[in-house]
């Protein structure tokens, strides 16, 4: 079989004379031939699976009381015989309004994030999608790919794609979409940057209702962008936006500074108050005690010091003997 083929043929080490962009081109394809297959054989089936009243009444909760109402009505049976599902009324049928359903009915952020990489591509014939979403800190990391179940964070792909991202932010601002073609924004002499397909590229920023972005997505593939092309990505991405904040709510969603305004007040309170206060302290060192007016006790004959009549520490008084 072809794809056995292809497996077989990656599996073996390069040989002589092969260039490293040839054999990046051939896994470049292998992972779209891969990518479409998974599409037609898992996901659209999946999604086509879902489109059915059988779906919609596996809830138990859909089954005791909204079907019992469906087949008393006109479009469980009627005179024409013709019976109308769940999808019929409830899901559009261009591919469009479909992912805007599927999205509003996306039950946690790795569904939405699914929809986002996996179908938005479709609407404008790009090639990759990748999401990503702002972290604490404010940075914005990859957390989706089109085509992939997991996006593994420590690749020099998923490296350089955050990388540029951040160009982009750097230079046109975080809340300003843009298509550029590469090597904009990017180190050209890289790796990456050479042996990337798909060279044309849309970044589409999303924003939530106060203009903070939180999330953008990078489309792909290998011919220029139109305007309406750009045009729908942004509808899009406005729809999947509201539909993020929606899910979780707009303040889950805003970067977290940990030193922020309030957080700087009242670390400098805690400062102020803790030098105010009188904190006991002690030191040991060395010390030479030096009299201050020094004289030379001599005797008129020469002797021997027997005694001293003073104990130490004691205060010597005027007219009484020291020393005997």
């Amino acid at each position: 079989m072809p794809l056995r083929r292809l497996i077989a043929a990656l599996r073996q080490p390069p040989k002589a004379g092969v260039g490293l962009g040839r054999l990046i081109a051939a896994v470049s394809g292998g992972l779209v031939l891969v990518a479409l297959v998974l599409y037609g054989v898992v996901f659209y089936p999946l999604m086509e699976a879902t489109n059915t009243t059988e779906f919609c009444i596996s809830c138990h909760s859909m089954q005791a009381t909204v079907y019992q109402e469906y087949k008393k009505s006109v479009h469980y049976s009627n005179r024409a015989g013709v019976r109308a599902g769940c999808p019929d009324c409830h899901v559009p049928k261009q591919l469009g309004p479909k992912l805007v359903a599927k999205v509003r009915a996306a039950k946690d952020e790795t569904e939405i994030v699914h929809l986002i990489a996996n179908e938005l591509r479709k609407l404008v014939a790009g090639r990759q999608t990748i999401v990503l979403r702002a972290n604490r800190a404010g940075v914005l990391k990859v957390i989706g790919v089109s085509s992939l179940v997991l996006a593994d964070k420590e690749t020099p792909f998923v490296r350089w794609v955050e990388g540029l991202v951040q160009q982009i932010q750097k230079e046109n601002g975080t809340a300003e979409a843009v298509a550029f073609e590469l090597p904009a924004f990017t180190d050209s002499t890289s790796t990456e940057t050479r042996n990337y397909p798909f060279a044309h590229m849309v970044w589409q920023p999303m924003s939530l209702t106060s203009g903070e972005t939180f999330a953008g997505v990078l489309v792909t593939r290998e011919r220029p962008w139109s305007d309406q092309d750009r045009k729908i990505i942004a509808r899009q991405a406005g729809v999947f936006a509201n539909a993020w904040q929606a899910l979780y709510g707009a303040k889950p969603l805003r970067t977290r500074h940990w030193f922020g305004r309030r957080m700087r007040i009242a670390l400098a309170s805690v400062a102020i108050v803790g030098a105010l206060l009188p904190v006991p302290m002690t030191t040991l060192a060395p010390v030479e005690i030096v009299a201050r007016n020094p004289q030379r006790v001599t005797a008129p004959i020469d002797g021997v010091i027997k005694e001293i009549l003073v104990e130490p520490n004691r205060p010597v008084e005027p007219g009484r003997a020291d020393a005997g």
